[in-house]
Formats: structure tokens, C-alpha cells, sequence
């Protein structure tokens, strides 16, 4: 994590630096609770009878180590994720390829970021009128689009086509 700045893994280029200071601090909590649990164990002797308090100490690290676990991967995925170099096609290619974002478990969401990111289908283009001028404002719309057979009834049509 602290080598984010010179880490060739697409992962972190494209990251402004407030994003990489939140998730630097979402790390440092989890190194800082790691060291807290390391300095109760071993700076407090504890003897074979005090096993109770040992399981309630690691049990307790463990909660909270998850815990801060999942802040690390929560913040790095909505940093990531936000991050400008993830507008690109290859980019997003190389992010689903990519071995720590795999560990991370994170493949799907640039999976959706992908498809997000998308240009326009040309199949689309011209499904609604309506849409168009809607495109210019926002190059990525998503369009419901459905094929009646030419057996249905035309009258039947406004009440099938009409949002809920």
C-alpha cells in the first residue's frame, strides 16, 4: 500500500492523491491495530491460566481487524474505481487482468465499470427519438428495448409499452 506512487499496477495510476491519502489512512489503521494486538501479546506475560483472556483478545482483534479490513478494500474500491484512468477501455481490460485486483476480489466490479464505460451501441442509436438528445448530455444510457411479434394487437400496444 505505501508504495502506491511507484507501483506499476494499473490499479492505482490514475489515482489524485486525496484518494490516495484516504486509502493510506484506511491502511495505517489496520497496521496500527495490528501492532496494538502484537504489543498486548507479548508485552504482558500471561500464564497457561489466563487462556480465557487470550481467546477474548484475539477474538476481539479479529472482529476488528476485519472490520478495518473491509474499510481498506471499500475505500480502494470506490477510489479505485472513481479514478480518471478507469474511463479507458484498455485500462479497464488490463484492471480485470490484473492479479491484485483479482486477490481483492474487485474483477467484477470493473467488469460493470466496463460495460458502463462503454461506447454506445450503434443498435441503440436509433431504438427512441427521444433518446437523442439525451445521448448528448450523457454518452452512456442505458435503453429498455423490446420487440413485439406482428401478431400483437396494435391496440394492445400503449397499455404493454406503458411504464409502471
Amino acid at each position: 500500500m505505501n508504495d502506491m506512487d511507484r507501483s506499476d499496477k494499473i490499479i492505482f495510476k490514475g489515482l489524485d492523491p486525496p484518494s490516495k491519502g484516504e486509502i493510506l489512512k484506511a491502511w495505517d489503521q489496520v497496521v496500527d491495530l495490528v501492532e496494538l494486538f502484537q504489543v498486548q501479546q507479548h508485552g504482558q506475560h500471561l500464564s497457561q491460566q489466563d487462556t480465557q483472556e487470550k481467546r477474548l483478545r484475539a477474538s476481539k482483534f479479529l472482529r476488528e481487524l476485519e472490520l478495518r479490513n473491509n474499510t481498506v478494500l471499500d475505500t480502494l474500491e470506490r477510489n479505485i474505481l472513481c479514478a480518471t484512468a478507469m474511463d479507458n477501455q484498455a485500462n479497464l481490460e488490463e484492471a480485470i487482468n490484473d492479479d491484485t485486483v483479482n486477490k481483492l476480489g474487485m474483477v467484477e466490479q470493473f467488469r460493470l465499470r466496463q460495460i458502463i464505460s462503454a461506447p454506445q451501441s450503434s443498435t441503440f442509436k436509433n431504438v427512441n427519438d427521444d433518446l437523442s438528445q439525451a445521448s448528448l448530455a450523457s454518452p452512456n444510457i442505458i435503453a429498455e428495448y423490446k420487440e413485439y411479434s406482428q401478431y400483437t394487437d396494435k391496440e394492445e400496444l400503449p397499455g404493454l409499452t406503458e411504464r409502471v
